[in-house]
C-alpha cells in the first residue's frame, strides 16, 4: 500500500479536525446556554407585563370618581352647604 501522507501530515490533519470538532461542540453548548437564558428572560418579561397590567388596573380603580368621593368624605372633605364670597372691596365675608 502506498503511503500518501507522512506521519506529521496525518497528525496535523487529525489535530485540525479535532480542533474543528471541539469548536463545534463549544459553539453548540454556548448556543444552548444562550437559548435557555433567552427563554428565562422571556418568562420574566411576561410576568412583569402581567404585573404592570395589574398595577395599571389598580391605579385606574383608585382614581375612579366614586372612589375619590368616598375617600374624600372619609378624610373630612364634604360639599359645603353655605358658601361665603369675599369681594375685593369688602373686608368681611358676605353671604350670597
Amino acid at each position: 500500500m502506498i503511503n500518501l501522507f507522512s506521519k506529521k501530515t496525518k497528525i496535523l490533519l487529525i489535530s485540525v479536525f479535532a480542533a474543528f470538532a471541539l469548536t463545534a461542540v463549544l459553539i453548540t453548548i454556548q448556543t444552548v446556554a444562550s437559548g435557555a437564558e433567552i427563554a428565562e428572560l422571556e418568562k420574566k418579561s411576561e410576568i412583569l407585563i402581567s404585573q404592570k397590567s395589574e398595577l395599571e388596573s389598580t391605579y385606574v380603580k383608585a382614581l375612579s370618581m366614586g372612589d375619590l368621593q368616598e375617600k374624600s368624605s372619609e378624610m373630612g372633605f364634604v360639599k359645603p352647604e353655605n358658601l361665603m364670597y369675599l369681594g375685593k372691596d369688602e373686608t368681611v365675608a358676605q353671604m350670597r
